[in-house]
C-alpha cells in the first residue's frame, strides 16, 4: 500500500476501541490536525515525585490513531500551544515525526502516542476525547547519493540504534 502519489490518511490501529476519534481540523484553514486521547490517562505529577525523591517516567496517552503517507513524508507532532498554559503538560521528547515505515508495524500496528510531563504538584486526568496534541504532514527530501536498505521491524522507538 505504499503509492507514491496517494495522499496521507489516518485510521484506527487493529485493537482500537470503537468509539476512537480520528483526527480532524478545528478550522478549514488549519494546517494541523487534532488529536483524541482515546481513553483516560492521570499523569502524575513530576513535582511531588521530586520532592520524595521518587523516580518517575513520563506518561504515554495512547490515540489508538495511525497514519498512512507517501515514503516522502513525515508526520510532524507538536503540542497543543493551551497544554503548558493551562494544564502545565511539556512534552518528553522535545520534538517528534513519525516515519512512513511506522505505519502498520507489526511491533504495535502503528499506534501513535504522545508522552507528556505534569509540572503541576497535582496529578491531572487528560480525560478520554479530549485534544491532546497536534500534527501536519511534512513532505521531505533525501540527498543523491543515500543509501539506505535497513527496513523497520519494531514500533516506539525502534531505530535508535541504527
Amino acid at each position: 500500500l505504499k503509492l507514491k502519489n496517494m495522499k496521507p490518511f489516518f485510521e484506527k490501529v487493529e485493537y482500537a476501541p470503537e468509539d476512537v476519534i480520528l483526527p480532524t481540523r478545528s478550522t478549514s484553514a488549519a494546517a494541523w490536525y487534532d488529536f483524541f486521547a482515546s481513553e483516560d490517562v492521570l499523569v502524575p505529577s513530576l513535582f511531588k515525585a521530586l520532592q520524595k525523591w521518587e523516580f518517575l517516567k513520563p506518561t504515554f496517552v495512547p490515540t489508538h490513531i495511525k497514519a498512512f503517507m507517501p515514503d516522502d513524508m513525515v508526520l510532524e507532532i507538536a503540542n497543543r500551544s493551551s497544554n503548558p498554559l493551562k494544564l502545565w503538560l511539556l512534552l518528553a521528547n522535545w520534538t517528534w515525526w513519525v516515519d512512513a515505515d511506522y505505519y502498520s508495524n507489526p511491533d504495535n500496528d502503528g499506534h501513535i502516542q504522545w508522552i507528556f510531563w505534569n509540572m503541576t504538584s497535582e496529578d491531572i486526568l487528560i480525560k478520554k476525547w479530549q485534544k491532546i496534541f497536534q500534527w501536519i504532514f511534512t513532505k521531505y527530501y533525501t540527498v543523491e547519493n543515500d543509501d539506505v536498505s535497513v527496513k523497520r521491524e519494531w514500533g516506539f522507538g525502534s531505530t535508535w540504534w541504527h
